[in-house]
C-alpha cells in the first residue's frame, strides 16, 4: 500500500479515535444526510454504529437538477435539526460521450448555473424544515485521462496530450467551483475533500501556488477507493459533531 493510503488510514483512525473518546459518542444521535452522485462508494465504509445517523443518498449520474432532491426532501422535513451535505460534482462539469468522457464546452458557465441551484435547493430545504443546516461539500479533483483509459481509450501521442490538457482544464474549474463552494458555505468550516489529494504545493514568482494533484486514491480516475472514502466518510462526521458541539 501506497504512503498515500497510508496517510489516509493513519488520519481516519485519528478521527475514529477522537469521535469515540468524546462522551455520548459524538454525532451519533444527529442526522446527517449526505446527497452524492457517487454516494454508493460511500455507504460500504460507514460504520456500523452511525448507520442510524448518517444517511446518504445518490444516484448514478446525478446532478443538481435531478429528482434526488425531491427524494430526500421528506426524510429531511421529519428529522429534528438536521445537517445536509450537498455534494455534486463530476457531472456538473463534464459529459459522457459514448463509452468515453470529456469536459463540457462551458465548464464555468456550468459551475454558475449550479451554484444558483444550490442556492434555490437551500431556500428549499430550510422553507421545509428551518431547523436544518445546508452545507455543500467541495468538488474532488478527477481525471478525464485516466478515467478513458479505464474504458479502454487507445492513446496515441496526439490524444494524450489532448486530455492531459483536458484534465488541466478540470483542474482550474475545480479550483474556482471550490472557491465558489467557500463562499456558499460563508462561516461554516466544510471539509476541504480536495486538499487530499494533493501532494505538494509550490509557488511560483507573480503566479499562484501550484499544486501537484495524485490520483491514486481513486481507482479508475473519477469513483474513490476504499480508503479515501473511509476518511471522507469520518471528515463529514467530524463536520457534523463540531457543528453541534463547538470549541
Amino acid at each position: 500500500m501506497s504512503r498515500m493510503f497510508d496517510k489516509y488510514i493513519d488520519e481516519w483512525k485519528s478521527i475514529v479515535n477522537s469521535s469515540s473518546s468524546r462522551r455520548g459518542n459524538g454525532c451519533i444521535k444527529l442526522r446527517t444526510y449526505t446527497i452524492y452522485s457517487k454516494g454508493n462508494y460511500l455507504k460500504p465504509v460507514i460504520p456500523g454504529r452511525l448507520g442510524a445517523s448518517l444517511h446518504i443518498f445518490s444516484e448514478k449520474g446525478a446532478t443538481i437538477h435531478s429528482n434526488i432532491i425531491n427524494k430526500v426532501i421528506p426524510s429531511i422535513q421529519a428529522a429534528t435539526s438536521p445537517i445536509v451535505l450537498l455534494w455534486f460534482d463530476t457531472c456538473e462539469i463534464s459529459k459522457k460521450d459514448g463509452r468515453y468522457s470529456d469536459i463540457i464546452k462551458y465548464p464555468y458557465q456550468s459551475i454558475e448555473q449550479t451554484l444558483t441551484e444550490y442556492r434555490a435547493v437551500k431556500d428549499r430545504i430550510l422553507q421545509n424544515n428551518p431547523s436544518a443546516t445546508v452545507i455543500a461539500i467541495e468538488c474532488s479533483y478527477f481525471s478525464l485521462y485516466r478515467w478513458n483509459q479505464s474504458r479502454g481509450f487507445n492513446y496515441n501521442t496526439q490524444t494524450t496530450q489532448l486530455y492531459k490538457d483536458i484534465d488541466l482544464k478540470l483542474k482550474s474549474a475545480i479550483n474556482y467551483y471550490n472557491q465558489q463552494l467557500s463562499y456558499f458555505n460563508r462561516n461554516i468550516l466544510a471539509p476541504h475533500i480536495a486538499q487530499d489529494q494533493i501532494i505538494s504545493s509550490k509557488q511560483r514568482k507573480r503566479s499562484r501556488t501550484q499544486n501537484k494533484i495524485s490520483f491514486k486514491s481513486l481507482f479508475d480516475g473519477i469513483h474513490p477507493r476504499r480508503p479515501i472514502s473511509r476518511l471522507w466518510i469520518h471528515r463529514m462526521v467530524k463536520l457534523a459533531r463540531n457543528l453541534r458541539n463547538p470549541q
